[in-house]
């Protein structure tokens, strides 16, 4: 069983350098090290995105009714004052 990592950054980092020293002492293979990468990937990728979100919401690039929305679980934009709880 996998150990559980803190969802940070750093756990990231961990994790991707976990999976390269299994990679290189051959307790993985390179189908699971490609995945794990790719994964890591789509996470910074949402990471950086957020990251321009919340500086140009700072920088007032963004309006109220922009940053009243968000993705539901289901992946759909909704308002918030439409949340359903």
């Amino acid at each position: 069983m996998s150990k559980k990592l803190t969802r940070t950054l750093a756990g990231l980092r961990e994790a991707l350098f976990d999976e390269l020293d299994k990679l290189r002492s051959g307790e993985t293979d390179y189908k699971r090290a490609a995945s794990t990468a790719a994964l890591a990937k789509g996470i910074l990728d949402a990471t950086a995105l957020q990251l321009q979100y919340e500086k140009a919401w700072h920088e007032k690039k963004i309006g109220s009714k922009l940053r009243n929305v968000e993705l539901t679980d289901s992946g759909h934009l909704i308002g918030v004052e439409n949340k359903v709880a």
